[in-house]
């Protein structure tokens, strides 16, 4: 192996058969075309690693929206919680409601009830399907 300098002042190894069959002038063309040739591969890696930058923007851009959509399911799911524990204690109260009507609806017809807990029934009956109306209501709302 022998120690060439280039025109650029650096270095290389060369087998010493290749230097006798290669003038001066054509090796030093094939290095300006090597280092040429480097120059290209150089500038198309940066090419590639600017193109992942952008990628890489874009997908930053997409994990914020996703954190995003993910606060926006996490409300939704809170909201929708708290529309069927709203449900479920106007349905619990209305069981109550409707358990002492049938109880009240038996003593009547046993005949053990005045005129005046019949208007306190029918009261009661009244207000339950306002409770009712009410709920539907709000559940429609929620829908929207």
């Amino acid at each position: 192996m022998k120690k060439i300098k280039t025109a650029k002042n650096s270095t290389i190894l060369v087998k010493k058969n290749a230097l006798k069959s290669m003038s001066h002038d054509n090796f030093g063309a094939i290095l300006e075309n090597i280092d040429e040739k480097f120059a290209i591969m150089v500038e198309g890696l940066n090419m590639a690693n600017e193109r992942g930058d952008r990628i890489e923007g874009r997908m930053d851009r997409m994990e914020g929206k996703m954190d995003k959509m993910e606060g926006r399911m996490d409300r939704m799911e809170n909201t929708m919680k708290d529309g069927f524990k709203t449900i479920m204690e106007y349905l619990s109260h209305i069981e109550d409601e409707l358990k002492d009507i049938r109880k009240e609806l038996s003593e009547i017809k046993k005949g053990k009830a005045e005129q005046k807990e019949v208007k306190i029934l029918e009261d009661r009956v009244l207000k339950l399907e306002l409770e009712v109306f009410s709920l539907r209501n709000k559940l429609h709302l929620q829908k929207t």
